[in-house]
């Protein structure tokens, strides 16, 4: 016998590892706390960051329309990516979802809340769908960009007790899609400058050529 979409949608919830589970249904919890408006305004934010090829949402992306912490913050970008991610590459419905996952992710109290945002990330299904299928275009092959980390690091010279010049320095981590492939650097104010120049001339090609090919199709 075939399986059914909501069988389908059962089995890939039982693949997350139980760590993943707890951290998404604390992004269920925190997302059914926000005002509908913010919810709209959350989901809106990650479509858009999708559409832009964007994996995976920062937390301090969401926490201006949230008011949460950065932890709830990206909580919450998990749940939603959680959901669109298993709407979208199954047949299942909002009401085959909150089925399957109100023994996991969220309590009865919740669920109202839970059931807006399920549809309304329903009633976008096809607008997500066509986003996500570019996003994995686009990291096909190649390890993808998962994270990036900064902070900024004061380097001092002491000299017989007294500093004689002191530096700031970029401290820079970078985590991919891919195991094992992470990169730490540090970068002088400019290496930051020049890096940045070059990365928003990409950015005016990146545009040009997107245009061109809507042009031409």
């Amino acid at each position: 016998m075939a399986e059914t979409a909501a069988d389908v949608l059962a089995r890939r919830l039982a693949e997350y590892p139980e760590r993943a589970i707890t951290f998404f249904k604390l992004g269920m919890e925190a997302a059914a706390r926000l005002p509908e408006a913010a919810r709209a305004r959350v989901l809106d934010a990650v479509v858009s960051n999708l559409k832009k090829g964007v994996r995976r949402i920062e937390g301090s992306t969401l926490q201006p329309i949230t008011a949460l912490s950065a932890r709830e913050s990206e909580q919450i970008a998990s749940a939603y990516s959680l959901i669109i991610g298993l709407l979208s590459v199954t047949d299942a419905t909002p009401a085959d979802f909150l089925e399957a996952g109100k023994s996991l992710f969220f309590t009865q109290q919740q669920e109202p809340s839970l059931r807006i945002i399920v549809e309304s990330v329903w009633a976008r299904r096809s607008e997500l769908t066509t986003a996500i299928e570019s996003t994995q275009l686009a990291g096909e092959v190649l390890p993808s960009l998962y994270s990036l980390e900064t902070t900024i690091d004061v380097r001092l010279r002491v000299v017989s007790g007294e500093v004689k010049t002191h530096v700031p320095v970029l401290l820079l981590h970078i985590d991919t899609d891919a195991p094992h492939n992470e990169l730490w650097l540090q970068l002088s104010r400019g290496e930051v400058e020049q890096i940045i120049e070059r990365l928003t001339n990409c950015l005016k090609e990146m545009e040009v050529a997107e245009t061109a090919f809507i042009t031409k199709s």
